[in-house]
């Protein structure tokens, strides 16, 4: 079968290639020979090109709302007909449209109506269904449902899905208030099950070492979505908090090693590149030993690297995802409830800092003095509840499988399904 897979990229931010590598390893233990087209942010199509090549997969540009209005810009632009039709081809060769947004229909405060509005989600739902393709909603979070005009179009897509697939209870407690009626299931980002190389990533932090002397390793992870928050709300710099934490880790005698999410070399912009703030915080604190991954990385290397860490800060998501299921007792700097619903998963939703916190300095060093007295009990716990998370994993995609045969006439034939 074809898959049509919206919601991703396959650059810049490595969330969209984490979950995507994952989607597509879980997807191929029942369908071998599933064939994957994403559609892509037509912005850096080349950069998102060139990894679709890496990762072996077929890459569309995705066309964007704004391009159908003006009309007169069908004129101005002639390559957008052409781009749309290109997208459109895809969808209509597709078996199936399976979108992947990390995070839908987020409203105020942590998102805006105008994002909601012109986000490529509810529009993909659209055509779809015009197109009477199945549309399967992968697990992912939902909400806020802040805004009459968040909770309406929630509502219209959201109550086409046979289940709609939450990202933890938070999530499903919000989407239980719109539509108290739907069926829903709760399972975990699918990333969790994401391979990694620890032998892979001595070699390279020996390399980004220098031949430096390296102690015990800690690995932060800064979020310009973080930062960008932090200034909406008026709240401690993110860069400033980040600096905090690094600083003490390296007085605690700790190599720290900064490892920024998402890479754009040519965006500098602290409000959208992870490692434009890295770069920011490595300057103030370098002389600390500190160390910064600097080249574009895939997901899977950047997990190396974290996974050799006696403790993580992450303010990025899937930094966290990949700490806590390498087993790397780890400190949530959170922007959002999906940051909360991870950790519970792993029961150690008591190392999560919200943004929002009053003194949130003092109170992100207390718990990572803490996180590091009880490393070992935390590791065990990671590591007592990363077996069971994998196999939800295995059950979400039983579940994918399962309603596309029984809500679309498609089936997949494989055994345990």
């Amino acid at each position: 079968m074809r898959y049509f897979v919206t919601g991703l990229c396959l650059q810049g931010n490595k969330g969209g290639p984490a979950i995507g590598l994952s989607l597509m390893s879980q997807i191929r233990q029942h369908d071998p020979t599933a064939r994957f087209v994403f559609s892509v942010p037509s912005k850096d199509f080349q950069r998102e090109r060139s990894w679709a090549r890496r990762y072996k997969v077929d890459v569309v540009e995705a066309f964007h709302i704004k391009d159908l209005l003006p009309l007169f810009y069908w004129q101005r632009f002639p390559r957008r007909p052409a781009r749309i039709y290109r997208w459109l081809r895809q969808m209509m060769r597709s078996d199936v449209v399976v979108d992947m947004s990390g995070v839908s229909y987020v409203g105020p405060p942590m998102g805006s109506n105008r994002a909601v509005l012109l986000a490529g989600r509810f529009y993909y739902w659209l055509l779809a269904r015009a197109l009477r393709k199945p549309f399967v909603a992968w697990t992912q979070s939902y909400g806020p449902f802040s805004t009459r005009l968040v909770r309406l179009m929630c509502r219209l897509d959201l109550g086409t899905q046979p289940v709609i697939m939450c990202r933890g209870a938070d999530c499903r407690a919000e989407v239980g208030k719109i539509l108290p009626n739907a069926a829903t299931a709760t399972f975990p980002d699918v990333a969790v099950v994401l391979p990694y190389e620890r032998d892979w990533a001595k070699t390279y932090i020996a390399g980004l070492a220098s031949g430096a002397r390296l102690g015990r390793i800690a690995t932060v992870s800064p979020s310009a979505v973080a930062e960008h928050h932090a200034r909406s709300i008026g709240g401690r710099s993110h860069i400033e908090l980040v600096t905090a934490a690094v600083g003490h880790l390296a007085g605690k005698g700790y190599t720290v090693i900064l490892v920024p999410h998402t890479f754009r070399p040519d965006d500098h912009d602290i409000s959208v590149c992870d490692h434009a703030i890295a770069q920011r915080v490595h300057e103030t604190v370098r002389d600390r030993g500190v160390l910064l991954v600097s080249e574009d990385l895939s997901p899977n290397q950047l997990k190396s690297v974290i996974s050799l860490a006696d403790v993580h800060v992450g303010a990025r998501y899937h930094s966290i995802v990949a700490s806590l299921s390498a087993g790397v007792p780890t400190l949530a700097l959170s922007w959002h409830p999906k940051y909360r619903d991870i950790m519970r998963m792993y029961r150690v939703e008591s190392y999560v800092v919200e943004q929002a916190t009053s003194g949130i300095e003092d109170t992100t060093l207390r718990l990572l003095d803490d996180l590091i007295g009880s490393r070992d009990a935390v590791a065990v716990t990671l590591r007592d509840a990363q077996a069971a998370l994998a196999e939800a994993v295995a059950e979400n995609t039983r579940l994918f499988v399962r309603t596309l045969r029984d809500s679309w006439g498609l089936e997949i034939r494989a055994t345990g399904v």
